[in-house]
C-alpha cells in the first residue's frame, strides 16, 4: 500500500513526541536524576511511536499479520481506516506511557515507573491489535 496522501501534517504532529523526550532528558540531565532511565524509557516508547507514525502514513507492510495475508484477504480490510486507527492509538499510547513513566520515576521510583511504562505500553497495543479484527475495519 503506498503512502496515504493528506497525512503529512498528522505525521509531523506525531513527531512532537520527540520534543517531550528531549525536554525530559534535559530536565533529567540538569537535575542529576536518572538520565539513563529517561533515555531507556524513551527508547521503548519511541519504538512504538515510530511504528505508529509510519503505519499512520500507510506503511502497513510492517504489520506482521498483513504480510501473511493473501491479496484476497487484504482486500477485505479498509486499510485507510485501520492504518489511521492503529497509528493514532500507538502514538497516543507511546506519549502517555512515556510521560506517565517519567513522572512516576521522579515521584514514586524506578520500579513503579517501569511497571507503569509496561502496562501503559502493552495494554493499548494488545487492545488495538484485537480491535482491528472487528467488523468496523472490514469492507
Amino acid at each position: 500500500m503506498p503512502v496515504i496522501e493528506g497525512r503529512e501534517k498528522g505525521f509531523r504532529l506525531m513527531q512532537l513526541f520527540w520534543v517531550v523526550v528531549i525536554a525530559a532528558a534535559v530536565y533529567a540531565y540538569l537535575s542529576d536524576h536518572g538520565l539513563v532511565d529517561v533515555l531507556g524509557f524513551a527508547f521503548m516508547a519511541g519504538v512504538l511511536q515510530l511504528c505508529g507514525s509510519f503505519v499512520y502514513r500507510g506503511h502497513v507492510g510492517m504489520l506482521a499479520g498483513y504480510n501473511t495475508m493473501s491479496p484476497e484477504e487484504q482486500d477485505k480490510y479498509d486499510m485507510v481506516k485501520m492504518s489511521s486507527f492503529l497509528g493514532i492509538c500507538w502514538v497516543t499510547a507511546s506519549f502517555v506511557s512515556y510521560t506517565a513513566s517519567v513522572i512516576a520515576l521522579y515521584t514514586i521510583g524506578w520500579g513503579a515507573a517501569f511497571a507503569l511504562l509496561m502496562i501503559l505500553f502493552l495494554a493499548p497495543v494488545f487492545f488495538s491489535v484485537f480491535y482491528v479484527n472487528t467488523k468496523k475495519f472490514k469492507k
